[in-house]
């Protein structure tokens, strides 16, 4: 097993324990973001999934504070893009992600 598939096993079953109705696309959004750090555009996250800020936006709804898990918040900024930050939930979510992810 390469050390990405153990990535993607460990990420699976963090999710799959947690937040048993995530998608695999929000999960990947997820992680694209918290690999850019605390928060991004999603034209960002969508450049690193290959996805539209539109679809990443539909994705990160079951994430998002209010409807979703409260992993996310939006904003929109003045240009008309969407910012998502990682709420609290979100950053601690990040940070139990990488301490189960094994190294190397």
């Amino acid at each position: 097993m390469t050390s990405n598939d153990k990535i993607l096993e460990a990420v699976a079953g963090y999710f799959k324990r947690e937040y048993p109705g995530m998608t695999a696309e929000a999960v990947i959004c997820f992680m694209i973001l918290s690999d850019l750090g605390d928060q991004a555009r999603m034209y960002d996250i969508g450049v690193g999934t290959g996805m539209t800020w539109e679809e990443v936006y539909q994705h990160m709804m079951l994430m998002k504070v209010g409807n979703g898990a409260g992993l996310v918040a939006y904003q929109q900024l003045a240009d008309g893009h969407y910012m998502v930050i990682l709420t609290d939930k979100g950053k601690a979510a990040r940070d139990a992600l990488q301490q189960s992810v094994p190294a190397g």
